[in-house]
């Protein structure tokens, strides 16, 4: 059971290392847990030296932050800090200047200046969004208030509570550890038969309870130092997160804890260790049976994340030919609104984003292929299983070479084209226009006549792609969509005041201009402005789709290669424990599966369950090849009936001669 025993905390500990690199760049830089976090919306008109000072009179760590993507998913990052406080902020953050990487692939350059440095140059001030506080909540909330005193709404702080990933990582290592002490305690409980009879014949319980205590020590800390060492030569690892480590402290004083049983030895347990055994050996098989069905359950998550390489795939090509796009970020510099004067801050901001939307129409030359499906709960139709894709002018020539039939769009007629697949039902068809025109009213600011509006449908059940905005991807495909056209209303001649392009700011890319044309774009408007290459992003999207597939890959084998170790050792352990009953039931002439039904029969119960699992998870999800998933768990329970059988047949082979002799009598 000791080999076992060590094989589990080696796949336990490597998984939850795993899971720390993992999360190593998650939320960072902008979610530094324990701090106050200052959003500057104009840093050309902030003294940064100023911040220090003013950080230092409260007896608090200032930072300010600067974060580029220089590459497909590399990122540099730079804190700017008082010369003499370096050092500090390095120690807060726990690391030095060079590489910090995740499983995914995610690099970020890390590195540190000066803020008087960063004062000398105006380029890299104007790049300076962020800053945080560090130190006691009462010294930063008064701090924040001088900070508002001073720039008023231009710093908006926001204090940063524990990162939830912080938080899930810390409870993952807190199971590993308990899970692991209880099998410290098994393994001490079904040798203390033997320890027993040895304490009969003179030997003292402190010197078991020693050799047994110190060797797990030296194990378990030898394999958990080894895991780290293999993190920290791969990356730095961010304080936060390495402090977790520290919880393998407690976990060695429970190795000692949970052991002391050993020094009580009674001399029941020499004559009923066995019976006494009974109740450890259902807790191990509860252990594995849970082994076994999260890795049928981790099989089903790597099976739903599949299905989008073919999609990524799909659309290489398109992404490709937008290479010169990219996604844009408009927010007003006037990032919260003003507390006096709420609704004149709100409209402002609007007004702005919409004067830049209409005057950059021709330069940015937007392209609108948005999925409003989620929509149809406004109108009470979330039953409806249909999607609907809303589209501008500049997105016909695509929809024209997925759905042939929208050639026939007269954009130049009417205001809007409604393209609608020939199967829909007259309920689907009259739902999917109303909301596409109350979304181009909201959109464009008023709704077209019935005469300015052109129908078409088409027969095609090719899919059609479309963007997102709330999504952990920015697009999908969706096979016979609604869709609705909308024409160029801002070159038309009937275009007024209301006239406006707000959907354009979601569910849309926009040709990126070039540096100077950038530049004077933020000069011009009262706007931070941003935008993230299409291309580059779809990349990005493409490659951690892909990680997660070999991260659960490597979650599947870890978990399996758990449930094999805990089944092996609980079959040693009953055929140690009921050893006589076996050797009585196989002279009598059973067979294996008459010996070992309960674990037969634990398997098909495991295999129903993991079949209702997938039965709810295709159900809720929709998801396609339904059939193929809900053979999984049945080929599972097959492959764990097998494995169940050939087991138990090399151990009687191993262990005939002993069982046929009444065991460990």
């Amino acid at each position: 059971m000791k080999r076992g025993k060590y094989i589990t905390a080696l796949i336990l500990f490597a998984a939850a290392t795993v899971l720390l690199a993992l999360f190593n760049l998650d939320g960072f830089p902008q979610a530094l847990p324990n701090t106050y976090k200052l959003v500057i919306s104009n840093p050309a008109k902030v003294d940064f030296q100023e911040l220090d000072r003013i950080a230092r009179r409260h007896d608090l760590l200032f930072c300010g932050v600067t974060n580029r993507n220089t590459g497909l998913q590399k990122s540099t990052v730079t804190f700017y800090t008082d010369a003499d406080r370096q050092d500090e902020w390095q120690a807060y953050l726990g690391l030095k200047p060079g590489i910090m990487q995740d499983v995914l692939g995610n690099e970020c350059t890390v590195s540190g200046n000066t803020l008087e440095a960063l004062m000398q140059n105006q380029e890299e001030r104007n790049s300076v969004y962020y800053g945080y506080l560090v130190g006691d909540p009462a010294d930063c909330d008064a701090a924040a208030e001088e900070l508002y005193i001073q720039y008023g709404s231009m710093i908006q702080t926001a204090k940063a509570k524990v990162g939830s990933r912080t938080q899930l990582l810390t409870g993952i290592f807190v199971l590993v550890y308990l899970m692991m002490l209880f099998y410290c305690y098994l393994d001490a409980s079904f040798e203390k038969k033997e320890i027993a009879i040895r304490v009969l014949h003179g030997d003292s319980p402190r010197y078991h309870y020693l050799r047994f205590c110190l060797t797990d020590t030296l194990v378990f800390s030898v394999l958990f130092a080894g895991c780290c060492l293999v993190q920290d030569a791969y990356t730095q690892t961010l304080r936060f997160y390495a402090n977790i480590r520290w919880l393998f402290v407690p976990f060695l004083v429970g190795v000692w804890l949970v052991n002391l049983h050993l020094l009580r030895i009674k001399p029941k347990e020499m004559l009923y260790g066995h019976q006494l055994s009974n109740r450890l050996l259902a807790m191990l098989t509860l252990l594995g049976n849970g082994a076994a069905l999260l890795s049928c359950l981790v099989i089903l998550s790597m099976l739903s994340a599949i299905p989008s390489i073919g999609k990524y795939q799909k659309a290489d090509a398109f992404f490709k030919s937008m290479q010169d796009y990219g996604f844009l970020s408009v927010q007003p510099l006037t990032a919260v609104i003003d507390p006096e004067e709420p609704d004149d801050s709100s409209r402002q901001g609007l007004l702005e984003k919409r004067r830049f939307l209409s005057e950059t129409d021709a330069q940015l030359a937007p392209v609108c292929m948005q999925d409003i499906s989620g929509e149809l709960d406004s109108i009470g139709q979330e039953d409806l299983s249909i999607h609907l894709v809303y589209c501008n002018h500049r997105a016909l020539d695509y929809v024209q070479s997925v759905y042939p039939e929208a050639a026939q769009a007269d954009l130049a007629q009417y205001d809007a084209v409604l393209l609608l697949p020939e199967h829909f039902s007259s309920l689907e068809q009259e739902a999917a226009a109303a909301l596409l025109l109350d979304h181009y009213e909201s959109a464009e600011g008023e709704r077209p006549s019935e005469e300015r509006i052109q129908y078409l449908s088409y027969a095609s059940d090719e899919e059609l792609l479309c963007f997102r905005e709330f999504a952990n991807s920015r697009f999908t495909f969706y096979k016979t969509p609604a869709v609705l056209i909308a024409a160029d209303q801002l070159q038309k001649a009937h275009a007024g005041e209301d006239t406006r392009h707000d959907y354009l700011e979601t569910g849309s890319v926009y040709r990126i201009p070039d540096a100077r044309s950038m530049e004077k774009l933020t000069e011009d408007y009262a706007l931070q402005i941003s935008m993230t290459n299409v291309y580059e992003k779809f990349q990005i999207e493409y490659q951690v789709q892909k990680s997660l597939i070999a991260i659960f890959l490597l979650v599947t084998v870890l978990m399996i290669l758990l449930y094999v170790s805990v089944l092996r050792t609980i079959l040693q352990l009953d055929y140690q424990v009921n050893a006589t009953e076996l050797a009585i039931r196989k002279t009598l002439g059973e067979s294996i599966l008459q010996k070992n039904r309960r674990y037969f029969v634990t398997a098909l119960v495991i295999g129903g369950i993991n079949l209702l699992a997938a039965g709810i998870y295709v159900y809720k999800t929709g998801m396609q090849h339904a059939l193929f998933v809900l053979t999984v768990p049945c080929l599972l329970t097959m492959i764990n009936i097998a494995l169940i059988y050939r087991m138990i047949r090399k151990l009687e082979a191993q262990q005939l001669s002993k069982i046929l002799k009444g065991g460990a009598l």
